[in-house]
């Protein structure tokens, strides 16, 4: 709350909270964030689980991530060609329902010995959904807010997305850190005990370097199981971000359908 007083007490803020008593304007931003939530949280873990689980290369890797890259193309290009018939606001909820359908697939179809094609093609899902959500809320946030406004809305915009990503990181991250220690102290293999274990459950990293340090007939247990467990934390992380994406389509869908991009809705100037 001081945060916001001094803020509203400056002629030059960091933050223009008024710009947030236009419904519109807020809307929009939360979209921004919601989303940039979601999907950073599961860049993160997702690229753990194609590198650490399936044992693929990190360049190998990258290049298996390429097609993601077309799926955020194709989403831009959707949204602007659908955008010239369907208002703006209607496309960015579709967009998040796309996306939401990616993370219900991440969550429903990937499994431990899953093909890395399984991933990438729910994952493609994703990102086109976001891409077309994203293709379109930065200009909802700039086109709600008054034009002498528009460069705090549009620096804003930025704030909301930052702050979404570094959270949805620090919490889908502790979601699917919370799910794999749980899953893993239930399947330790006999021999795995005291700091062994405690260090094991730790991170899927933590538990293969104490496999190197056990013999194998102990090792090759502990790897399964840990790659079990951090599959698992992995598909729980992608439910949520359904969960969240799901409801942001809806929200957007009801909050965003009569706001057009340069039609600013009217807020009140406090000089």
């Amino acid at each position: 709350m001081a945060f916001v007083r001094r803020q509203r007490s400056l002629d030059d803020p960091m933050i223009d909270v008024r710009l947030f008593r236009n419904p519109a304007f807020s809307a929009a931003v939360g979209t921004n964030a919601a989303v940039t939530f979601a999907t950073a949280g599961m860049g993160a873990i997702a690229v753990q689980y194609v590198q650490l689980v399936l044992g693929i290369r990190p360049f190998t890797a990258a290049l298996w991530m390429l097609p993601t890259v077309g799926g955020t193309i194709a989403g831009i290009a959707v949204a602007n060609l659908v955008v010239r018939r369907v208002p703006p606001g209607i496309v960015v909820g579709a967009g998040a329902a796309v996306a939401a359908l990616g993370f219900v697939l991440v969550a429903t179809t990937v499994e431990v010995d899953s093909q890395v094609g399984v991933v990438i093609a729910g994952y493609t899902v994703l990102v086109a959904g976001v891409g077309m959500a994203a293709s379109l809320v930065i200009d909802l946030i700039v086109g709600s807010a008054p034009p002498e406004r528009s460069g705090s809305a549009a620096a804003t915009s930025e704030t909301a997305g930052e702050l979404g990503a570094a959270t949805g990181i620090a919490v889908l991250g502790s979601v699917a850190a919370a799910v794999y220690g749980d899953e893993l102290r239930g399947g330790l293999p006999d021999g795995v005990t005291g700091p062994a274990a405690d260090a094991a459950t730790g991170s899927l990293g933590a538990a293969a370097a104490v496999a190197e340090e056990l013999p194998a007939a102990a090792a090759e247990p502990l790897m399964a199981a840990a790659r079990l467990a951090f599959t698992q934390g992995f598909t729980t992380t992608a439910a949520a971000g359904a969960v969240v994406v799901g409801v942001t389509a809806l929200l957007a869908v009801v909050l965003l359908r009569r706001v057009r991009p340069g039609a600013a809705a009217a807020v009140e100037h406090v000089g």
